[in-house]
């Protein structure tokens, strides 16, 4: 079992016979902060979380080696946070499209003056694996807000998400149940 803690640090359990858990590993996978779910597609697993700076981060681990990449940029900049309050809150959702990986997230972050009206945040970012930093997606514009909303997708490839506005969106197509 893989089991993340909330100081971002992986903890390898094992079940014996008996029923009894013993954890086997600690691993530091470079986040000094979690709050999601990892998801496991075939040997590597995929959790988001934060880090120190209070950027968002996506750690993509080798379950053989428990080795791990961060993922804390989208198209050109630091993906955005908020120390020990943002980064990627949900379980990511992981697509296999055309014999590519991809990794779709959301970001807990938004910015207003007036914690009323937001002008960022709220949107879906997607990482497709090999590449150096994730790419937005699709901006919640005119619904900015914080997001820790997981994402769902149908069979037909729709993605579903709502956000802190309260917004339940709908992305049409282009993903492939997997």
């Amino acid at each position: 079992l893989y089991v993340m803690s909330r100081d971002g640090k992986l903890h390898v359990l094992a079940i014996d016979e008996q029923g009894s858990i013993k954890e086997t590993k600690v691993v530091d996978l470079g986040l000094s902060g979690c709050a999601s779910m990892p998801t496991v597609n075939g040997s590597t697993m995929y959790v988001g979380g934060e880090v120190e700076s209070g950027a968002a981060a996506l750690a993509i681990v080798d379950l053989k080696s428990l080795e791990s990449t961060l993922v804390t940029q989208a198209d050109g900049a630091l993906l955005p946070g908020v120390k020990g309050y943002g980064g990627i809150k949900a379980a990511p959702l992981v697509s296999t499209q055309n014999g590519e990986t991809y990794v779709y997230f959301t970001v807990n972050y938004g910015e207003s003056s007036d914690w009323v009206n937001y002008n960022s945040g709220g949107g879906v970012y997607r990482y497709k694996l090999g590449d150096s930093e994730a790419t937005g997606a699709f901006s919640a514009t005119g619904h900015n807000n914080y997001c820790d909303s997981p994402i769902a997708c149908d069979s037909k490839g729709n993605l579903y998400f709502i956000n802190d506005s309260g917004t339940l969106f709908k992305l049409n197509g282009g993903v492939k149940a997997s």
